[in-house]
């Protein structure tokens, strides 16, 4: 964390907030930890190691991002978060990041996708685009809100284990490839049952269940 982020971020009339750094986890879907997949393809790449903060500033103004467009930002190393724009950002990033102590992470919902702008640790800048749920194929659900990518990974799980892993199987396979989530796999999977994308099974034995995807579902597979 930047020294004095929360003052910095009140001078800029950005309140820093717990509640911002949730809602980007829950845009991505997942702990902040697990971007690899949405990094893989970037949209754009800055190598910032070289450069000073004005550099820095002038090379995120030259994204294909609307400036003024609001971001929901999180600060990974003492999880707040806040909202700004991307010229905020720029204006001020000698202040607002320290590569050798945090990541930032910049989330953006539009027209159905999520612009991602990432500034890590080792000083590497990216920018990616990705559909929710981020590049596993989700879809809107029944009431025309798209799953998060927790929930698709989870469908993906539980279609592995092909009606036969209880909730304890699926919740060691999903935290193993993806790490924790913010709502218990269970609670996770019983969200998605509402949804009628999955089955629960208790007539044989597994803690919390055996669990199955429903024909629902399936499109939400690819």
């Amino acid at each position: 964390m930047p020294p004095g982020l929360s003052t910095v971020l009140a001078a800029l009339a950005a309140e820093a907030s717990p509640g911002e750094y949730a809602a980007v986890e829950r845009l991505l879907g997942g702990p902040l930890s697990a971007l690899a997949g949405i990094r893989r393809i970037p949209v754009a790449k800055i190598d910032a190691a070289p450069l000073t903060s004005r550099e820095i500033g002038d090379r995120l103004r030259e994204l294909p991002v609307r400036q003024e467009t609001e971001f929901h930002v999180a600060w990974a190393a003492d999880q707040l978060g806040a909202r700004m724009s991307l010229e905020t950002l720029a204006s001020n990033i000698g202040d607002l990041w320290f590569p050798a102590m945090d990541d930032i992470i910049c989330v953006l919902p539009s027209g159905g996708n999520l612009t991602v702008l990432v500034l890590d640790h080792e000083e590497l800048i990216t920018l990616s685009t990705v559909t929710p749920p981020a590049a596993e194929g989700g879809h809107p659900d029944a009431s025309g809100n798209p799953l998060s990518v927790r929930q698709a990974r989870l469908l993906a799980v539980v279609a592995e284990g092909d009606g036969n892993w209880d909730a304890r199987r699926i919740d060691l396979t999903a935290d193993a490839r993806y790490g924790p989530g913010e709502r218990t796999v269970l609670q996770e999977l019983q969200a998605l049952q509402r949804l009628g994308l999955v089955t629960r099974d208790d007539s044989r034995s597994g803690a919390g269940g055996r669990w199955a995807v429903t024909a629902a579902a399936r499109p939400y597979l690819r």
